[in-house]
């Protein structure tokens, strides 16, 4: 008897319009789960954690997530986790890839539903990019995500992404919010 694979449990797809709501709820999921971590120790990070949080959900809030085609479909790509056996036809997880030159790309929108965590779907998602992204010509990649998402952190590295200690800073929602940066040549 063949152990079921990741691969045979769930789906990768390119993403439909009609994903847009589901991606949003994904996505505001995840930042919600972060956030929990950030409130143990800085509860006034709050107010700027939800108010961003909110915006995931918001189909008018101007983000990306407004214009996948143009922002990630057109330069890019950005695809959808779907399950097969459990949590049949349901949209599980999602990563875009918005190509920045002619040979980066940058990872962005990564998310897995917290009850598939841990399952191969992360994995999925991120082989499927790197594939396309090696088809486009890109020669690297790099992401962002919060300096206290270990689990995030985690497995960037072992998906063979390296801490991008010298990555230019910025402002994400609040001053107090680490963001660190990782990279990878394809």
């Amino acid at each position: 008897v063949r152990k079921m694979m990741a691969q045979d449990k769930f789906r990768i797809r390119n993403y439909q319009s009609s994903d847009n709501k589901r991606v949003r709820e994904l996505l505001a999921q995840g930042h919600m789960d972060t956030m929990n971590l950030y409130m143990k120790h800085q509860e006034h990070l709050r107010p700027s954690l939800e108010r961003y949080t909110a915006t995931l959900v918001d189909p008018n809030d101007g983000l990306d997530l407004s214009e996948v085609e143009k922002v990630y479909l057109q330069t890019g790509g950005f695809w959808v986790a779907e399950g097969q056996s459990e949590f049949s036809g349901e949209i599980i997880g999602s990563v875009g890839l918005e190509r920045t030159s002619d040979v980066v790309g940058e990872v962005r929108r990564m998310t897995v539903d917290n009850r598939t965590r841990g399952k191969g779907v992360g994995k999925l998602l991120l082989d499927t990019l790197e594939a396309h992204a090696r088809q486009m010509g890109l020669k690297e990649l790099f992401l962002s995500t919060m300096e206290v998402n270990q689990t995030s952190r985690s497995f960037y590295t072992k998906m063979g992404y390296h801490l991008w200690t010298d990555a230019e800073p910025y402002v994400f929602i609040h001053p107090d919010i680490g963001v660190v940066f990782f990279r990878k040549l394809l």
